[in-house]
């Protein structure tokens, strides 16, 4: 028999009080203002950390097409667009324009995050074989200047340009890709915090 007949009252149903809600609620407001801070953080270094592995590709996509080809390439940045695209040195007729961009081969264009600053640095020789970071800056290029144009040329040789390339993410954190002028082997270093 139902708990009707017993009792000559309706069974109560149990639920949960307004105070209970109100606890549950608060509870998740507070979890959601502790993790959106550290989400951003997180955002902010997803894109440095696509944004650097953009450009290894790049560099390393430039590396092995100058040593298979036989032929010079260079990785150019057009930092005010935020864009890269590797380019090979023209020969015979085409001589006279110097680089042509490479067509087809995955990696060799892109886009780089705006968010993002990039620097390009060049490393005079007596630093090209020093470990660590670079304090001294021969020539740098930002991205807030417009049309702001690098290129990073990698010989047949093997060898490459001597240069850091220092990215940047609006916090102020940052890594430098440093490049092996007689390898151009790629090493990625922690900058300090601007």
């Amino acid at each position: 028999m139902s708990r009707e007949l017993h009792t000559g009252r309706p069974a109560l149903t149990r639920g949960f009080t307004l105070i209970e809600l109100m606890v549950v609620v608060l509870m998740i407001g507070i979890m959601v203002a502790m993790v959106i801070p550290e989400m951003r953080g997180t955002m902010e270094d997803a894109s440095l950390r696509s944004t650097v592995r953009k450009i290894v590709v790049a560099m390393n996509v430039a590396h092995s097409q100058a040593i298979t080809t036989g032929r010079t390439h260079r990785m150019s940045l057009d930092l005010g667009n935020s864009r890269f695209a590797i380019e090979r040195k023209t020969t015979g007729e085409d001589r006279a324009m110097g680089f042509v961009a490479m067509d087809g081969s995955p990696g060799s264009t892109g886009e780089l995050d705006p968010r993002i600053r990039v620097q390009v640095v060049r490393i005079g020789d007596d630093e090209a074989g020093k470990e660590g970071t670079l304090e001294q800056e021969a020539s740098s290029l930002d991205r807030g200047e417009s049309g702001a144009n690098e290129a990073i040329t990698f010989e047949s040789d093997g060898t490459a340009d001597p240069v850091e390339i220092i990215v940047r993410d609006r916090q102020g954190f940052g890594l430098a890709i440093r490049l092996n002028p007689v390898t151009s082997r790629v090493r990625i270093l922690d900058r300090p915090h601007e």
